[in-house]
């Protein structure tokens, strides 16, 4: 009986110290996070299993440390049964990273505008950064502009397209080029496809389709649920900007005509509140912020809808795939083509 007891403790020990290492790497190093939307379609697909490094930029601190490992947000979603505790909410602190946040880099993040919970308990997002602090951004006919200059796109970056066949098209006709995201318009011999630049070409060269319309805003249209959602700004998801990314000890004036830009984020992020009747007012900067877009530029909840991303919601940078595993229930399967393949 006591080689049995002896045997359970040791057991216990190896298992509570295992446990322990694993939290460590968590937090420390890296995490794993599955995708489960199409805004970063082709780049990442959903069902992949993405490996997140936390050195790269310095790991964060646990914000909220009454939490339970291993759950976010939720034990049970359905009965709102919370997994952590607010009761002890620590100060935002990151440990030194060995690299900065560049451009093209692709981030994983708490999702800024999920105000209802502590920063590091809010929804993860994967998105690409287009622009970093002290840039000026600017979109035009769906080009990123960073400083005057045009950013080069991704290499599967994708795009919405009307698509109009000469003939009946079947599915395998699709599937021979790999165009899986679309669908059929009603009845119409018209198709809405999302396409990279070289699904575009490979179906403009082929003799089965008539036309091809690349969907766009027009410069002067105004989308009322694009960020700083006034009309004093009537941008849209293809021509959004210039907007000056603030950086950590940059001043900004806060002036009549951008208050609705600036004024949300001093008041939740910078922990300052701006009054209209006080300004101008010249603003320090406590915080460096980030503009982030999807590679599926026309299906993507990004910066563009919901604003800037500022430093102390970035947790890592996507680095490798995993494992992914297809979801549809008719082709439920592991895409080995894409085990350990590196995210550029």
């Amino acid at each position: 009986m006591v080689k049995k007891n002896t045997t359970f403790r040791e057991w216990k020990k190896a298992f509570l110290l295992a446990l322990f290492f694993v939290l460590l790497l968590r937090i420390f190093v890296f995490e794993v996070f599955t995708v489960p939307s199409t805004s970063m379609e082709k780049t990442i697909l959903t069902g992949d299993f993405v490996l997140v490094n936390k050195l790269a930029y310095g790991s964060r601190l646990p914000i909220t440390p009454l939490s339970i490992p291993f759950f976010h947000q939720y034990l049970n979603k359905e009965k709102k049964i919370s997994a952590y505790l607010p009761w002890i909410s620590l100060p935002y602190f990151r440990l030194p990273g060995y690299t900065n946040i560049k451009r093209n880099e692709v981030l994983v993040f708490n999702y800024p505008a999920e105000k209802n919970h502590p920063i590091d308990q809010r929804s993860y997002y994967i998105k690409r950064c287009v622009a970093t602090p002290g840039d000026s951004i600017e979109i035009k006919d769906k080009n990123v502009f960073i400083n005057h200059t045009k950013l080069s796109l991704p290499e599967n970056a994708c795009f919405n397209y009307h698509v109009f066949p000469k003939v009946e098209i079947e599915n395998l006709f699709w599937d021979s080029l790999e165009i899986t995201e679309g669908s059929r318009i009603f009845t119409l011999q018209k198709w809405l496809l999302q396409l990279t630049l070289r699904q575009y070409n490979n179906l403009l060269n082929s003799n089965k389709i008539n036309t091809i319309i690349r969907q766009c805003y027009s410069p002067s249209q105004y989308a009322d649920f694009i960020f700083p959602y006034d009309s004093i700004f009537p941008w849209n998801p293809d021509y959004f900007g210039p907007l000056l990314i603030p950086a950590k000890g940059n001043t900004i004036e806060i002036t009549q005509h951008n208050f609705s830009i600036y004024a949300p984020l001093l008041e939740t992020f910078e922990k300052t509140f701006v009054s209209a009747d006080s300004l101008p007012y010249q603003h320090i900067f406590l915080n460096n912020y980030y503009f982030v877009l999807g590679d599926n530029r026309d299906n993507s909840s990004d910066s563009r809808f919901w604003g800037l991303v500022p430093e102390n919601h970035i947790i890592g940078k996507a680095e490798v795939v995993l494992l992914s595993v297809n979801k549809n229930p008719s082709e439920k399967k592991i895409r080995w083509n894409r085990t350990l393949k590196k995210i550029r």
